[in-house]
């Protein structure tokens, strides 16, 4: 379910190279046009949120027992439509009741190494992702391609977002999630190796197949979303997530300096291919880091997370 939603994402990225490649060149100030309009569609999703359905575990953590059996009965009609019948109830697993979470649970000796895991393989994804995203198009027209030929050609390549996404899609639920997202990591590793090709070189070609495989990886790897929600109780999971994917986003405060103490203006193919290196290199740590995890899929949360 949540590589589906994921796929009008998809489809966003994929659309936006091709109206940046419209909109900018138009006006020295087309790139303000750019932002413009993700700002207003960013605005459009604010009362979209209000009508999601909130977690029937959380409900009934805070004791609202019937808003809870509602939304149970709304997934419930739901599965039935696709299934046609319910199958029977399993017994059920012990479980901490709490009204409330001690933020300083999440620091114990099961939920801290967790913890840990999860902020560490965000910090070092999140160095690669806004790496990529910040800088790349910058490295590109610095070592010798013009403005429009490498926006042309990511656009191109960006068109891996709904492949990557429809690709996922029926194996999400089926292969243990942990070594999906650590696929889909080595898949970004290639992707930006193939760019450091491509600035060695001068090759649009090898520009655009790593441009598709990096687009592709990103919505390949929507699973790591979904396992770094399970490997908290539901009662922590938001302040789980927020703390190991918030922290995690630091990544992409520290990768501009880094990346401005490798790159050189003056020196943008040798420089400019070592760049993409580290920034591989960045994403084979996150790799490794994410195999350390524990295992999720198939699995009720109780037995994951309790």
């Amino acid at each position: 379910m949540v590589q589906f939603t994921y796929l009008a994402g998809a489809l966003g990225f994929a659309v936006t190279p091709f109206i940046a490649f419209a909109l900018i060149p138009m006006s020295p100030i087309g790139w303000r046009w750019l932002f413009g309009l993700g700002a207003l569609v960013a605005a459009a999703i604010v009362p979209l949120r209000y009508l999601m359905p909130e977690s029937p575990r959380w409900l009934t953590i805070k004791g609202k027992i019937d808003e809870a059996e509602r939304v149970v009965r709304m997934l419930e009609e739901f599965a039935e439509k696709k299934l046609g019948h319910l199958p029977p109830i399993p017994p059920p697993l012990p479980e901490k009741i709490l009204t409330k979470f001690p933020t300083a649970e999440l620091f114990n000796r099961k939920y801290g190494p967790r913890l840990v895991m999860a902020t560490l393989f965000w910090f070092f994804d999140y160095m690669l992702a806004y790496g990529v995203i910040g800088f790349a198009p910058y490295i590109f027209v610095a070592a010798g391609f013009t403005f429009t030929t490498a926006t042309w050609y990511i656009a191109l390549g960006s068109i891996g977002y709904i492949v990557g996404a429809l690709s996922m899609a029926p194996i999400a639920d089926r292969w243990e999630r942990k070594y999906l997202v650590a696929s889909a990591f080595s898949i970004a590793t290639l992707a930006v190796f193939l760019y450091a090709v491509a600035v060695a070189v001068r090759s649009p070609i090898v520009l655009t197949i790593g441009a598709f495989l990096g687009a592709f990886a990103t919505a390949f790897a929507v699973p790591a979303y979904t396992y770094t929600a399970e490997l908290f109780p539901t009662r922590a999971r938001a302040s789980g997530f927020a703390l190991a994917d918030g922290v995690g986003h630091l990544g992409g405060a520290v990768v501009p300096f880094i990346i401005y103490l490798v790159f050189n203006p003056l020196k943008p193919l040798s420089t400019g291919v070592w760049t993409f290196v580290l920034l591989g290199i960045f994403e084979i740590i996150a790799t490794l880091i994410v195999l350390t995890g524990p295992r999720t899929t198939k699995l009720r949360l109780e037995q994951v997370s309790d």
